[in-house]
């Protein structure tokens, strides 16, 4: 029987048919691979079992009561159903093998640091990670949009996981949607009143509460990028920056961190929010240092065919869409703030470019070193990261 070790996870992986003729051989393989080690639990993939009997059943009940954690993972309907009705289902972590989608020939909407997303149909689209944990990561992104969801945020929840070749896939619902980028592109005439639309959700999501720790702050999650890249900074300047986000208190309002025009879809005169794995609680400022990379930070050195390759917009579109949604965030306060504000979105935005080429893998000095040096630049002139 084969069989892998992964943090401190044995998974085993039965083939064909687990029955009375060989259920005791089972129960005799598993055991003796798990006392070979003390291992946080077992996973039985059974990706290519075909079929339990009430034999197979019961030896899993045994090692239940020798092992404690225990799942079973990637089983066929049928299987699966042998759980169900025997009722160890509700006694044991058991997962239904994901469905195999292909997205050959799909439509690219958009591509991230962790991912692509495909239009599959008129209906839905699919965003495949390619991450090694994209499991948990698509998990958590469902449980994070189902909260903003309930809290009245216009948000998409995926409501199925599937395959695609090696990879893991968030399928949505999203009935003859196009991204706001693209809605722009095909409808320039509707670029103002989707940058209204834009801001309502910004601030929208700044006046939505969370319960203390239900999510990561903005604040802690800046200063681990300052962490990373601190070899690259005068120590001065990383010292200082990990202070001034330090002094910045706990805020419980939600801030989705990557909103925008690629991350907004239309659909119809609505305007729905998705790739909420960023969402995060924190300042206003942290939302606006996110949009300020791809419509300043990025296009800034990489100019107008880099523009229109990442958000399908020129560039003189994308810096009217910034212009225009800073103006209309900080509404009677826009004269008094614009200035320190952009300081600030500027720097954090900054932070923001340097870790996502990391996170990207991607080369290029040019923009890593005009970034530091914006972030250099302009760290010992801030007395505070807050946006007022």
């Amino acid at each position: 029987m084969e069989y892998r070790i992964d943090n401190n996870l044995i998974t085993v992986l039965p083939e064909g048919r687990i029955s009375s003729d060989n259920a005791l051989q089972f129960e005799r393989e598993v055991t003796e691979l798990c006392d070979t080690g003390s291992y946080d639990g077992i996973v039985i993939d059974a990706e290519k079992l075909v079929y339990i009997s009430s034999a197979g059943l019961r030896v899993i009940m045994k090692l239940m009561k020798r092992y404690k954690n225990i799942s079973v993972i990637n089983t066929s309907p049928e299987v699966y159903d042998v759980f169900s009705v025997t009722g160890y289902a509700e006694l044991i972590k058991v997962e239904k093998a994901y469905k195999k989608i292909s997205v050959d020939g799909c439509d690219i909407i958009g591509i991230g640091a962790y991912g692509t997303v495909y239009r599959v149909s008129d209906e839905t689209i699919v965003k495949v990670l390619r991450s090694n944990d994209a499991l948990p990561m698509i998990k958590r992104e469902r449980e994070l949009a189902k909260r903003a969801f309930v809290l009245g945020i216009p948000t998409a929840i995926s409501y199925d996981i599937v395959k695609v070749g090696d990879l893991y896939g968030a399928v949505f619902e999203l009935i003859n949607a196009k991204s706001a980028a693209q809605t722009v592109a095909d409808e320039p005439g509707r670029l103002g009143e989707i940058i209204e639309k834009s801001v309502e959700i910004m601030k929208q999501l700044a006046s939505t509460e969370v319960k203390k720790d239900e999510l990561p702050q903005q604040r802690d999650i800046f200063i681990g990028h300052v962490k990373k890249i601190a070899g690259e900074l005068p120590e001065a300047v990383s010292e200082k920056l990990i202070s001034l986000l330090s002094a910045m208190p706990d805020t419980y309002t939600m801030v989705h961190g990557d909103c925008h025009f690629k991350n907004l879809m239309v659909q119809g005169s609505e305007l729905i929010i998705i790739d909420m794995d960023t969402l995060s609680a924190g300042d206003p400022i942290f939302e606006l240092a996110g949009i300020y990379s791809p419509y300043q930070a990025f296009p800034e050195i990489s100019g107008n065919e880099d523009t229109i390759r990442f958000m399908g917009l020129p560039y003189d579109t994308v810096c009217e869409i910034w212009n225009t949604t800073l103006k209309l965030y900080l509404g009677d306060e826009y004269e008094e703030l614009r200035e320190s504000t952009l300081m600030k979105a500027k720097l954090l935005a900054a932070i923001l470019v340097v870790t996502a080429l990391d996170l990207m893998n991607r080369e290029n000095d040019e923009l890593r070193v005009l970034n530091l040096r914006h972030i250099c630049e302009i760290t010992p002139l801030l007395d505070t990261l807050t946006l007022k």
